[in-house]
């Protein structure tokens, strides 16, 4: 005899558990975009800082070959 109430199927994932797997994915996505955006800006600070040591051993270059340092009309006027 078969019954008469109707049977689910349990083979799929129900709503709530694709949400949930949703809302946790949502959750690694967020942490993920903050930590690159951590680094990337950390490998600016780096890029600024060694631009920075550049411009200063290039200017105390200048004060030993010249005895002062450049000014800011050469600076302007070699880019």
């Amino acid at each position: 005899m078969r019954s008469t109430h109707n049977r689910r199927d349990d083979r799929g994932f129900t709503l709530v558990e694709l949400l949930i797997v949703i809302v946790i994915l949502g959750i690694l996505a967020t942490i993920t975009v903050f930590a690159v955006r951590g680094i990337t800006n950390k490998g600016q600070e780096s890029a600024c800082a060694a631009d920075l040591k550049t411009f200063e051993t290039a200017e105390e270059a200048n004060m030993a070959q010249f005895g002062e340092y450049t000014d800011e009309a050469t600076l302007v006027s070699n880019g």
